[in-house]
């Protein structure tokens, strides 16, 4: 999970078996207040079971989560690892996963000025990379075959 104000708070439904991740954008929408953030988690019927791995910057929106009952974690949100970890995995969307689909295709890597790209992505419109990163690599460090993840 993903938190913003003015970028949106993201959260996607990442199921995964053999490499393969399989994804269901569940959140993502600008300036939700923490209540309303709980409110829209229990209106799509995010199970207080699932792990959910959230961008460890908000400790405070964490606290709030698990207090409403969610089983939250802070992410690791090491990017190189992660996105080397995230371009092991074979991605499968669906037509229904709109922004997921505008982000992964605005994706890109800084360069340098000789034109060399370098590992670190360009920090804009990024919300469920992000949290499609955090949830995959977090998980991936103590993962049993077949896993579900938010």
């Amino acid at each position: 999970m993903d938190f913003g104000w003015n970028n949106p708070t993201a959260l996607i439904e990442i199921n995964v078996r053999d490499r393969k991740a399989y994804l269901i954008e569940k959140i993502y929408r600008s300036r939700m207040l923490d209540d309303d953030m709980i409110s829209l988690m229990n209106e799509q019927n995010i199970s207080r079971n699932d792990e959910i791995y959230c961008d460890c910057a908000e400790p405070d929106k964490i606290e709030k989560l698990r207090l409403a009952g969610y089983n939250v974690f802070e992410a690791d949100k090491d990017v190189k690892l992660g996105i080397d970890f995230v371009r092991q995995t074979e991605i499968y969307t669906c037509h229904e996963n709109v922004n997921f689909s505008k982000e992964r295709e605005e994706y890109v890597f800084k360069k340098r000025r000789d034109g060399i790209v370098l590992d670190e992505p360009v920090k804009v419109n990024d919300h469920l990379m992000d949290a499609l990163r955090y949830g995959l690599y977090t998980k991936s460090k103590e993962a049993e075959p077949g896993i579900r993840v938010l």
